[in-house]
């Protein structure tokens, strides 16, 4: 999920239901065996999909009873930023809307470098 989240960093996790996710959050769940930290790209009922934000393809879609929550803030470091602040939210709907790749990094390049520089 870079640029958003790094490895050995600390990630903030709200607790919700899925009906509550939007698309272009970040839904942390755990499907038995693996934890994932990935964009929603469409909600429906108890069921969301998502993907990285370096793939086109979406994830198999996840049953309501594994989602612990959605991404809230991401901290490593001396750098802490939000990823629930207005431009946090509007770089991942784009970035979960979007099936250009390169276009979708520039804006979260762009987005990435703007909160760490005002966290500092």
């Amino acid at each position: 999920m870079r640029p958003w989240i790094w490895p050995d960093g600390e990630l903030t996790v709200q607790r919700c239901g899925p009906d509550e996710l939007t698309v272009g959050e970040i839904a942390v769940w755990f499907d038995g065996e693996r934890l994932y930290a990935h964009r929603v790209v469409w909600t429906e009922g108890h069921r969301f999909a998502t993907r990285s934000d370096w793939s086109l393809e979406p994830d198999s879609p996840a049953d309501g009873h594994q989602l612990l929550g959605r991404a809230v803030a991401f901290r490593k470091g001396g750098v802490s930023y939000r990823l629930d602040s207005a431009g946090a939210r509007l770089a991942g709907k784009l970035a979960a809307q979007s099936g250009r790749r390169d276009l979708v990094r520039r804006a979260l390049r762009w987005c990435a470098q703007r909160l760490g520089q005002r966290s500092r």
